[in-house]
């Protein structure tokens, strides 16, 4: 018991960000799917545009819920895009290897580059994007 109360933290973060990520997760899969399967959109351009719609929920629900963040929007947002357009582009290049080259499942390549994608944020959401402000003297 005394193990799980010093990590009782990061159960929480990790729990929190779960949450979110497989709420995001979902609405990906129902908008890609959605656009490739009902509206005949490229899979490529649908991924595309399925990200950009996660990215803006996730954002909000991050800085609110999963991190707590003290970051002002000025400071955390252009973290999260930067993150978020090195992340892109991961995904994209994964989904192109795998569907425009390999010619495999596109379903099946989306998941695992979403896996790849979700251990990358949660580094980046904890150790950069939204961690505590640093006060004047430089500590935290």
């Amino acid at each position: 018991m005394i193990i799980l109360g010093r990590y009782k933290k990061h159960i929480g973060l990790l729990t929190r960000f779960m949450v979110v990520g497989t709420t995001a997760t979902v609405v990906y899969f129902v908008l890609l799917l959605a656009m490739v399967e009902w509206l005949g959109v490229r899979v490529i351009i649908a991924t595309a545009i399925a990200y950009v719609v996660v990215t803006i929920e996730n954002y909000f629900l991050h800085h609110l819920w999963t991190f707590n963040s003290e970051q002002s929007h000025g400071v955390a947002f252009p973290k999260y895009v930067t993150s978020i357009i090195a992340g892109f582009f991961i995904n994209w290049s994964i989904m192109y290897i795998g569907v425009e080259v390999f010619a495999k499942n596109y379903l099946i390549v989306q998941a695992v580059a979403v896996i790849t994608i979700i251990f990358l944020n949660l580094i980046a959401g904890s150790r950069w994007i939204f961690n505590k402000p640093m006060d004047a003297g430089g500590s935290v």
